[in-house]
């Protein structure tokens, strides 16, 4: 189901935002970067090598982000450690045995990954491995389980052999049996971490069932560097520090201004359905249904020279009897982009590491009854992000909409696999010069029935993607379908994102400007030693989305150009494009925050002439893998 569900709002509770009419202002207000950013920046680069996921040379000064897979190697200082006295819940972790860190081992296709005390990290996977989550749990006052930050799946647990392992009880992999996770106290003055509690895991139902049988409740952890286990003992077990963590992930004080609480729903359950999406599925909806004349674009997944040189041979072709709206090489640099974005982090319930996020970028180009070229850019995704999506964290989560109201509703913080297949139109279509010249079937004003907003850049806008980014996912607006922004509703992670009700990750805002810790869509380490903000993603009406001006880069092209009120702007030779932005806000509190735009929803392209733009049955822009016509390489 593409259709984004909103969670039911109880009367009262609606804390609308109120958006400053001031025009959208280019440069961030940033003043200096953190210290994990300045490092970062040290450390850029760019190769003209294909294969190394940074963009070639050739297609400057357009590139694309960092993929996280690359990210992730970049050298990393720890630094000076808080020690905490207690642990609280939704709260990341180092924990420490006399200098050594609790880590997590590579998943593979085993559901059981090893946990290891390692020595101090020197990466940023390295940090991020030895990250845990203490997320708490209702079987015992004070309990919390551990989750892995960096593969979000796994949670501490014990195996047959009695060493403490990180298992798989959060995703589909199906070995092996007897698996599930710990419940655990810690006591701050004793410094020991005791089990209290087990889950079992059935990977059959993707269910978790309290376990009346656990054998070893109220053993202690004890460290045999590098292993650990669970001993009867408190005089045997280890002493261990809890250190807060030094990367901050938390929610932004902007994602949640009016200082939501947990929701504490349950959580959607996975279902055959809801996972039943493979690897295969994408394969056997491309490869096999492609008009011969675009195959060699898709010989093989990923950013490959063959697909590469077959991908720009017809761009030449296209460009023989059209005009594009950006040069050739902008939009080799956004598919190079896409094609190296792979999942680094195993934290989608059906995905696998390593997986390509968009394993298919092609060019078509068709004309339509009357001989006029309509070419696109297809995108296949899977719309997952390549990085750690935080969904445990959300305060308040889209719930399922089943039930009478919000309170008894599941919600959703599981994210899955999605066929989806983006087309972006190439033609320069042209602009409006005011929203309601585009026509929409169906906008998020008139899904508010009651309302008596006058259309604006906000609320004339899809009720579901308006865009796609570089790192996999769909693009939604700022505001949902009660005119509220997902920041003030507190709907969203420390990216910017979430899942709705069919489970597929999307953004709604901009989690770098809002974190800066390089853990985002683009980081500042991709801005050293270029000439614009990295391209980020695009509008499905063809037009290009860059990230924020930096104020550290006032350098940058069109750092002074004012952007207008769809938040985009033209200067040089780039042509019009939108950039990521800030704009002042208020929840009806009272309360002051920060709206972090990727794109605010009404498209400044015009649509009204890109063919089969629409799912008219859905009333929304289409982009299901369901798409069979000619513009998508269909014969």
């Amino acid at each position: 189901m593409k259709k984004h569900y909103w969670p039911v709002l109880v009367a009262g509770a609606l804390l609308a935002c109120v958006v400053s009419c001031v025009a959208a202002t280019s440069p961030n207000t940033s003043t200096t970067p953190t210290a994990w950013v300045q490092t970062m920046v040290a450390q850029s680069s760019l190769s003209s090598s294909v294969s190394s996921g940074t963009v070639p040379t050739a297609y400057l000064p357009y590139y694309t982000p960092f993929p996280f897979a690359t990210v992730l190697n970049d050298s990393y200082s720890l630094g000076t450690l808080t020690a905490a006295s207690s642990v609280s819940t939704l709260t990341r972790y180092m924990i420490s045995a006399s200098g050594a860190y609790c880590s997590i081992g590579t998943p593979s296709s085993s559901a059981e990954t090893t946990l290891s005390f390692a020595g101090t990290p020197t990466t940023i996977k390295g940090v991020l491995s030895e990250l845990v989550e203490a997320v708490s749990d209702s079987a015992v006052s004070g309990g919390f389980r551990l989750d892995s930050e960096l593969h979000s799946l796994y949670s501490v647990d014990v195996n047959s052999s009695g060493n403490l392992v990180f298992q798989n009880v959060w995703g589909t992999a199906t070995a092996p049996s007897g698996r599930g996770y710990l419940v655990f106290t810690y006591d701050g003055t004793t410094k020991l971490l005791q089990a209290k509690a087990h889950y079992s895991y059935n990977p059959s139902t993707y269910t978790r069932t309290l376990d009346s049988s656990f054998t070893t409740k109220d053993y202690y952890v004890k460290v045999t560097n590098p292993t650990a286990s669970l001993v009867a003992s408190s005089a045997n077990a280890t002493q261990l520090t809890f250190y807060t963590s030094p990367v901050n992930v938390a929610i932004p004080t902007d994602f949640n201004p009016s200082a939501t609480l947990y929701q504490s729903n349950s959580r959607v359950a996975l279902t055959s359905t809801l996972v039943g999406t493979t690897i295969a599925n994408m394969d056997s909806k491309v490869v096999q249904n492609l008009s011969s004349k675009y195959t060699a674009q898709v010989s093989a997944k990923g950013d490959v020279t063959a697909t590469e040189t077959a991908a720009s041979t017809m761009l030449d072709t296209i460009m023989s009897h059209s005009t594009l709206r950006y040069p050739k090489k902008l939009y080799l640099a956004f598919r190079h982009g896409l094609l190296n974005s792979t999942l680094a982090a195993d934290g989608v319930s059906n995905g696998t590491l390593g997986m390509n996020a968009v394993p298919y970028v092609y060019f078509t180009d068709e004309q339509d009854s009357a001989g006029t070229y309509h070419p696109f850019m297809c995108i296949a995704n899977y719309s997952i992000t390549d990085k750690p999506n935080r969904l445990v964290d959300v305060r308040r989560p889209p719930g399922d909409g089943v039930g009478d109201g919000y309170s008894s509703q599941k919600v959703t913080r599981d994210a899955v696999l999605e066929l989806d297949l983006v087309k972006i139109p190439l033609k320069d279509y042209g602009l409006v010069t005011a929203v309601t010249e585009n026509t929409l079937l169906a906008t998020l004003l008139g899904e508010v029935s009651s309302s008596t907003d006058t259309a604006s850049v906000y609320n004339y806008a899809s009720t579901s993607g308006v865009g796609f980014t570089v790192d996999g996912s769909m693009l939604y607006p700022t505001l949902n379908n009660t005119l509220v922004t997902t920041q003030s509703n507190a709907e969203i992670t420390s990216l910017g994102n979430h899942v709705g009700q069919g489970m597929g990750l999307h953004y709604h805002a901009d989690g770098h400007i809002a974190m800066n810790n390089d853990l985002q869509l683009y980081n500042i380490n991709d801005y050293k030693n270029q000439a614009h903000p990295p391209l980020i993603g695009f509008g499905l009406d063809g037009v290009a989305l860059f990230g924020v001006y930096e104020s550290f880069y006032p350098s940058m092209d069109g750092y002074s150009t004012e952007l207008d009120s769809f938040g985009g702007h033209t200067h040089g030779t780039y042509g019009y494009h939108y950039h990521s932005h800030t704009m002042s806000a208020t929840t009806t509190a009272g309360t002051s925050y920060t709206i972090d735009v990727l794109m605010k929803g009404a498209w400044k392209g015009l649509i009204n002439s890109i063919p089969e733009f629409w799912d008219t049955a859905k009333k929304e822009p289409a982009y299901s893998m369901a798409q069979s016509h000619k513009y998508v390489g269909k014969p």
